[in-house]
């Protein structure tokens, strides 16, 4: 081989080792950042949503069935007291659970069972009261009825009182969502005293529910008992006289009772000898 002709393969192969080398090292292209996918502006991931009719067949009980959808199960619920129907809306699974529960609560009533407002409208209740004198000792009035030895004999146990007698029977009729009066006079309740007393019994905000074949609830918001007494004063420049003065004794207050129960409903004192008037109520519902 000639000068020449090794001359010429020493200049190629630089070439290529030249080439090689300048690949290697130079730097790589930085990657293009990818498209980021951006929703639309405006755009909302929309829920499933469905609807569902439930009748209710305890009319009675539709305002209570609504509560339970929209508090018990966070839906919707739209109510037709006509159609007596609830709309119930919202997830699947929740309107499911809603359902269910309003499925199982709602019991219908009982077969001639009168729903609510027949219940108001219809019932009426006879009232009978009695004004008790309670002394520590004995007295003239008329002696305590058997159908009241059971309130005596509790009230023995809490007062101090030993002997009680009746002063007055009276009864009146009064309706629901209503209430009644009824007054007269008594003999004197006050020894040394020939003096008559008054009295007046008002009743009010009656009201009576009966949902079932057990004893009616009886609530009266009014009861108000004045009784007018006559106490002796003295008279005269000695003082040995005597008069009458009037006193106004009171007791007004609310109670709840069940039909037939025999309730206490208050006392007053007459003075500090004479003893307490105390008054018992109970009442028969009328249907």
């Amino acid at each position: 081989m000639n000068a020449r002709t090794l001359a010429a393969l020493a200049a190629t192969t630089l070439t290529v080792w030249t080439t090689a080398l300048t690949a290697e090292d130079k730097p790589a292209e930085p990657e293009k950042p990818k498209a980021v996918e951006t929703k639309p502006r405006g755009e909302t991931r929309v829920r499933s949503h469905v609807e569902q009719i439930v009748e209710i067949k305890n009319r009675e009980l539709l305002g209570e069935m609504q509560k339970l959808a929209t508090a018990g199960y966070g839906v919707g619920a739209f109510r037709s007291e006509e159609l007596g129907i609830l709309v119930v809306s919202g997830p699947p699974d929740a309107v499911a659970e809603a359902v269910a529960a309003i499925r199982r609560f709602d019991v219908p009533r009982a077969k001639g069972a009168p729903d609510r407002a027949e219940s108001k409208m219809r019932h009426n209740a006879d009232v009978t009261g009695w004004l008790l004198l309670a002394r520590n000792e004995g007295g003239g009035g008329s002696p305590v009825p058997a159908a009241l030895s059971s309130v005596v004999a509790q009230l023995k146990e809490h007062t101090s009182y030993k002997s009680y007698e009746v002063l007055e029977t009276t009864s009146l009729r009064v309706r629901n969502d209503g209430g009644g009066e009824v007054s007269g006079i008594l003999p004197s309740v006050t020894s040394g005293v020939a003096a008559r007393t008054y009295y007046r019994l008002n009743l009010g905000a009656v009201r009576i529910d009966r949902y079932d074949a057990g004893p009616a609830a009886v609530s009266f918001g009014h009861v108000q008992l004045n009784v007018e007494v006559g106490l002796p004063v003295p008279v005269g420049d000695d003082a040995k006289g005597s008069g009458v003065q009037y006193k106004n004794l009171e007791i007004k207050t609310g109670i709840d009772m069940r039909e037939g129960q025999k309730a206490v409903v208050g006392k007053t004192t007459l003075d500090g000898t004479s003893g307490s008037l105390i008054l018992v109520l109970t009442a028969k519902v009328i249907e």
